[in-house]
């Protein structure tokens, strides 16, 4: 049976891990339940700072989401866990549906979930 999994405990790890390099070896995510397939939806840094300047910020978002160097830990963090990565720099949210769907239906072809 496929599990379910926030990505909630990956994001916190990556996030504070890239605060500070300390926590890395203090959050082992292989004690966590582990989902059975993880897509990392990366976009490159003049798309990600065009979607994020067509939102609104929350307080919290200006310090980090708007720090290039930061983000740029946080995205080798979360490539530290060998996640399947979709370019969604130019494709539109169907298109980045319909390859993530893809991409379950593969794996689950293969017998990976």
């Amino acid at each position: 049976m496929p599990t379910e999994s926030d990505v909630f405990v990956r994001v916190a790890i990556a996030y504070h891990s890239a605060m500070n390099g300390a926590l890395r070896s203090l959050a082992k995510i292989e004690q966590y339940l582990q989902p059975d397939c993880t897509i990392l939806l990366a976009a490159d840094e003049k798309e990600r700072i065009r979607r994020l300047s067509s939102r609104p910020l929350q307080s919290h978002d200006e310090r980090l989401e708007t720090n290039a160097h930061f983000l740029i830990r946080v995205d080798q963090e979360f490539r530290a866990y060998n996640l399947e990565v979709i370019d969604t720099t130019k494709l539109g949210i169907d298109a980045v549906v319909a390859e993530v769907l893809l991409r379950i239906r593969r794996r689950s072809s293969m017998g990976a979930l």
